[in-house]
């Protein structure tokens, strides 16, 4: 029993280690229109990755790209970085560009109903949030009180986030803000049932 019980936790801990992916590093071997074959595919599918270009005087991002099957992706945004700063170099991929899976995995936010379960999921993923009422004050500004698609992914140009972790009806989300799409989902009993909307944050 103890022996049974201790793989549970080993499972668990696996379970929750993995479930953020890592950048994944891989390069264009083909180009049809908007879509584009790479030589590796992403960790997961609706992943988003960015399309640079090297040059003599540097790299150069081209397009945001979104995974939809193994190596196999299609390009999302023109504009990654906004306000058209590329616009002397024109946005489309061509084989040998460098395509970097989940480009901004490395800032991840919680969004949780209270303070509980923010400390929880943190614990558990082994993440460092970034402080959600950053995203509270961009809404606020927006004038949104929930928020939505265009929230999502015009903060995470604006701020670099490239995952949203939500905790919403006994589920943890993993949802990528720039491909709009859920890439994975795991189960998570809390304790704590009291919520404060639109997610926890320290305004008042």
């Amino acid at each position: 029993m103890n022996r049974l019980f201790l793989l549970l936790i080993a499972f668990s801990i696996a379970l929750f280690a993995n479930f953020v992916p890592a950048k994944t590093y891989t390069t264009v071997t083909a180009v049809n229109g908007d879509r584009i074959t790479m030589q590796d595919s992403f960790a997961m599918n609706g992943m988003s990755g960015l399309v640079i270009r090297q040059l003599p005087s540097g790299e150069f991002a081209l397009v945001t790209v979104k995974q939809t099957a193994p190596k196999q992706a299609v390009i999302i945004d023109k504009d990654p970085l906004g306000g058209k700063n590329l616009a002397n170099l024109k946005p489309i991929p061509k084989v040998g560009d460098k395509v970097v899976g989940g480009f901004m995995y490395d800032k991840v936010m919680v969004l949780a109903p209270n303070r509980d379960t923010f400390v929880n999921v943190q614990n558990k993923f082994g993440i460092r949030s970034v402080n959600p009422d950053i995203f509270m004050g961009f809404l606020a500004n927006r004038g949104s009180s929930n928020p939505s698609s265009s929230d999502y992914k015009a903060f995470a140009k604006l701020t670099h986030i490239g995952l949203f972790v939500i905790f919403k009806n006994g589920f943890i989300t993993l949802y990528d803000p720039l491909s709009d799409t859920e890439i994975g989902r795991v189960m998570m009993d809390i304790s704590n049932y009291n919520a404060m909307k639109p997610f926890y944050n320290t305004f008042r």
